[in-house]
């Protein structure tokens, strides 16, 4: 069984890499749909981004399931994010971009299923900027998170593939075991992820 993780998480390792060069750029709106595309350094306010944590790739040969290669990944680091366990720390205050509330928009990212109906289809998840996000590694921050509705379901091959995807954004709240978010998305298409 862990052969065949370690062979199913390989690709995926270097499909983190193109979602970067989305997320650098400035939003750009499609006129014609009137659809704002964006990439994760965009749903966190400019004064907060010194808190935003890149997790590198993850080492799953340790048992203890690390982000690796991130300059930032030091145990004060790795700690504030499992919620300063430490016990003298806080855990930091993430807010979100309020000027994206009820926009349309498109962003790539990773799925992580919540639920399904009954034929299986996923009609709920959480779409993360790296893979592997709340499974391997601890939650990115709550405004890195978008909690994505999809009621007409759909159905996906692999985790470690992206997807864009389309909807009305909104500035609220969802959590679950897996995650809180600080946002919610209405989908309404997915698309398998092309560099833009």
């Amino acid at each position: 069984m862990k052969k065949l993780f370690v062979f199913l998480l390989l690709p995926a390792l270097g499909m983190t890499a193109p979602l970067m060069a989305a997320e650098k750029k400035a939003p750009m709106t499609l006129a014609s749909k009137g659809v704002t595309t964006l990439g994760w350094p965009h749903l966190v306010p400019d004064n907060e981004r010194a808190k935003l944590i890149t997790p590198g790739n993850v080492d799953h040969s340790k048992g203890q399931e690390r982000p690796r290669g991130n300059p930032l990944s030091s145990d004060d680091v790795f700690n504030a994010l499992e919620g300063g366990r430490d016990g003298g720390r806080e855990s930091p205050v993430y807010y979100p971009v309020k000027t994206w509330h009820n926009k349309k928009i498109k962003i790539p990212g990773y799925i992580v299923p919540v639920d399904y109906n009954s034929k299986g289809a996923i009609t709920s998840f959480f779409l993360v900027p790296y893979f592997g996000a709340c499974i391997h590694v601890p939650p990115p921050p709550p405004n890195q998170i978008i909690y994505v509705r999809y009621p007409t379901g759909f159905s996906m091959q692999a985790l470690y593939e992206p997807f864009w995807i389309t909807g009305t954004l909104k500035v609220e709240t969802m959590q679950s075991e897996l995650a809180e978010s600080l946002y919610t998305l209405q989908g309404t298409a997915i698309d398998a992820y092309t560099r833009p």
